[in-house]
């Protein structure tokens, strides 16, 4: 049977009649607007909670899964830069050692010219100083 507004003011109406005013309002403030149908247990709010927590669960464990792939794919990206730039670098250290090893071997043949050339002056002089000096050796004997 549907309690409507009409069986509410009905019951109110004969609770006061038979208990007063103050005691008619207080029970039907005790009572449901509805029937105690629509009134939900304790079972059913445990059914509830259960419910949003296995899809709270559900939702944490697709983040969660969601998280670990993203940290794997950062984690991949990662590699893959760090590989670019130890090849990057390989090649730029390759370059500036061969550069290197070129200026050192420039540096070296010009150390040999001048080598060169301070060996012939210094052969020059010698024999020019020898030569007077077999001059002057000569002039005194």
């Amino acid at each position: 049977m549907a309690i409507d507004d009409r069986a509410r003011l009905d019951l109110y109406q004969r609770l006061e009649e038979v208990l007063g005013p103050e005691p008619a309002a207080t029970m039907m403030a005790h009572l449901p607007p509805s029937g105690w149908g629509d009134v939900a247990t304790k079972a059913d709010l445990a059914l509830m909670a259960s419910g949003l927590r296995a899809d709270l669960e559900a939702q944490i464990n697709g983040l969660r899964a969601e998280m670990h792939r993203e940290f794997g794919a950062v984690r991949t990206e990662m590699q893959q830069e760090i590989g670019s730039l130890r090849t990057e670098m390989h090649r730029e250290f390759g370059a500036v050692r061969a550069e290197m090893q070129q200026e050192i071997g420039s540096l070296r043949a010009e150390m040999h010219r001048s080598q060169r050339q301070l060996t012939v002056s210094l052969v020059g002089m010698m024999t020019v100083m020898n030569s007077a000096l077999v001059a002057v050796v000569a002039a005194l004997g």
